[in-house]
């Protein structure tokens, strides 16, 4: 993914530094005076205004591929906008979301970044199942599932663990809801997300364990006396 990153960012930056090193010997063998644009401060301040947005992203940029924030195929959040890393370069970070569309950010204005996928992933699911189910056969079931997929050759390759349980998060009106994390490898969460929560409704639906419903209670006090 690195390779694929740097190799475009590090060809544009070579190809701009050879044009520039090659309109300026083309400028000193038709014998063109090389002073006259040392000289023209004025003109090289007005250049500098009009490409400060210019310069801030290709800064930005070289900051983006020295830090390591996020390379070509990483999933990640920037500014409120969320995709796939698609291409990255000196200029430009291209993101390409879920329903096809391209979004390009210049660099320049990246400010906030949140990569998904870096290093590992992980699952964090939750579910809120009735006030009467049983708890204790509620967590086995969840950490069971989840320790099967993990045996399974499949899906170890996706997995990095089995679910760790954080236990009962949220008791409220319409349930109590269960937290439970999976690390994954990096961009398998999804995946894995969707399989577990297939097995959990189906091992569920077995063992008869309902989720939690909306209730309210409504208060009645009594018959009401009109008033003339």
């Amino acid at each position: 993914l690195r390779v694929n990153t740097y190799s475009p960012a590090l060809r544009g930056a070579t190809t701009v530094f050879f044009v520039i090193i090659g309109i300026f010997l083309t400028l000193g063998i038709i014998g063109f005076n090389l002073t006259i644009i040392a000289s023209a401060g004025a003109l090289a301040v007005v250049f500098a205004f009009i490409s400060r947005n210019l310069f801030d992203d290709i800064l930005n940029g070289i900051l983006i591929l020295l830090t390591d924030r996020y390379v070509v195929g990483d999933v990640v959040e920037i500014n409120g906008f969320m995709g796939c890393v698609e291409t990255l370069n000196l200029y430009t970070t291209s993101l390409r979301n879920l329903d096809g569309q391209l979004m390009i950010i210049p660099n320049g204005t990246i400010s906030n970044v949140i990569n998904m996928t870096k290093n590992w992933s992980q699952v964090n699911f939750t579910i809120e199942v009735s006030w009467n189910a049983d708890l204790n056969k509620t967590m086995t079931i969840l950490q069971t599932v989840a320790d099967q997929m993990y045996q399974e050759e499949d899906w170890q390759e996706y997995m990095m663990t089995s679910a760790t349980l954080l236990g009962i998060e949220k008791i409220a009106h319409d349930g109590i809801m269960i937290r439970l994390l999976i690390k994954t490898q990096p961009s398998q969460q999804w995946r894995v997300a969707r399989e577990y929560r297939w097995r959990v409704k189906q091992a569920f639906d077995i063992a008869g364990i309902n989720l939690g419903i909306p209730q309210a209670v409504i208060w009645h006090h009594g018959n009401l006396t009109s008033i003339e």
